[in-house]
């Protein structure tokens, strides 16, 4: 995987990994599930480990709902946007040891990952996810940002748009 060669000299940091495999989880539980589902990802989100944050738009460009989760470390969050696109973030997060987590819960859900596009720093990547028919194609977008020796990461799963139908906004 291309990505996964431009990262591999970075070295992840042992909390910066565990948040990687923890921002994966929350992706799979989530976005992964959810993904063009609002109704859906919502009443996941209600209640348990994930709290409504009182003024999401201070942190969305788009209208919708953001979740802090309890008690994790790297400050993980979802956003879930009235659209159906949903986003997974995270602090303190090692790019390899992410995208490794991120092709493992593809994996455990019948879903292929495919390489898009990766900006020439590797810190905006697209996959294509796919699954056995009749599932719709799934469009990932991680967007890395540094932060000393680890990163900040914004992930960022949609429906794959049809044929002919209106190209998707740019990411939040």
């Amino acid at each position: 995987m291309a990505a996964g060669l431009s990262l591999v000299a970075l070295r992840p940091a042992g909390a910066a990994s565990s948040t990687a495999s923890q921002l994966a989880a929350l992706f799979e539980h989530t976005c992964l599930r959810h993904s063009g589902d609002v109704a859906g990802l919502r009443r996941e989100l209600t209640g348990g480990a994930y709290q409504p944050v009182s003024d999401p738009q201070a942190m969305m460009a788009r209208p919708g709902r953001a979740y802090a989760v309890k008690d994790s470390p790297g400050d993980l969050m979802v956003l879930s946007f009235d659209d159906g696109w949903c986003g997974d973030g995270g602090m303190d997060v090692s790019p390899q040891p992410l995208t490794n987590a991120l092709i493992g819960a593809a994996r455990r859900h019948g879903q292929h990952m495919q390489m898009m596009s990766v900006a020439p720093d590797a810190h905006e990547q697209r996959y294509l996810l796919t699954g056995a028919p009749p599932a719709d194609p799934l469009v990932l977008l991680v967007l890395l940002h540094p932060q000393g020796k680890a990163f900040q990461a914004s992930l960022f799963a949609f429906p794959m748009p049809r044929a002919g139908s209106e190209p998707e906004d740019a990411p939040p």
